[in-house]
């Protein structure tokens, strides 16, 4: 269902019958996206349990609050936002999410709204970062006390932290398995052996439109 009319057209949902059989929603790659339809369409496949947003831009007066989709589908452990703009600041609801793998890259997020992920999303094990220009150390920082399971972590290309974050990221979770690096010469060889005693592999970002 990616880049389709969704949201930009009429269409009477209500004649859609329920369907619990269908496990992943792939909805990347729509402009103008209603968020009103898109939490019709989640109460249709009420059983979804990975959902592609990635490449959608939001409506500015119906902004993307993701509480709400994770309300809507209480099974979802997977959510792909990666280069998704217009998603709204969290509104402060009393739940915590099942969600297991979150795929930010790309994104518009900042501190702010990242910090408030990582509070609703405590059962993280994947965190994608890369290319998030606007989170800072002290979003990170939060963001790794609050997911105490996580495994793996991307800040490739998170020009605003300093490669001093990866060592005290590697020290204070140690769940964690990879980190991709936000430097192309860090870790260096005597630092990779320290990161692998800690059962932590770090990898340098390779990344060819590194920042």
């Amino acid at each position: 269902m990616t880049g389709s009319s969704l949201g930009t057209e009429e269409y009477n949902y209500d004649r859609l019958m329920k369907n619990r059989a269908i496990k992943y929603l792939n909805l990347a790659f729509h402009f103008d996206f209603s968020t009103t339809v898109l939490k019709r369409l989640l109460n249709i496949f009420s059983e979804v349990e990975k959902l592609d947003l990635s490449h959608c831009e939001f409506l500015r007066h119906d902004k993307l609050n993701v509480p709400d989709i994770l309300e809507c589908n209480k099974k979802l452990v997977k959510l792909d936002l990666g280069g998704s703009h217009g998603i709204k600041d969290l509104t402060a609801k009393d739940m915590l999410s099942v969600l297991e793998k979150l795929i930010l890259n790309f994104s518009d997020i900042n501190d702010k709204l990242l910090i408030k992920f990582g509070r609703i999303c405590p059962r993280l094990i994947h965190l994608d970062l890369a290319y998030c220009i606007q989170v800072t150390e002290e979003g990170v920082k939060e963001v790794v006390k609050s997911c105490k399971q996580l495994r793996y972590l991307s800040i490739s290309c998170c020009i605003n932290l300093d490669i001093n974050i990866i060592a005290w990221i590697v020290t204070n979770r140690p769940s964690l398995r990879k980190l991709v690096s936000s430097s192309r010469k860090y870790p260096d060889d005597e630092n990779q052996k320290h990161f692998l005693q800690q059962g932590c592999l770090v990898l340098k970002d390779t990344s060819r439109l590194l920042l």
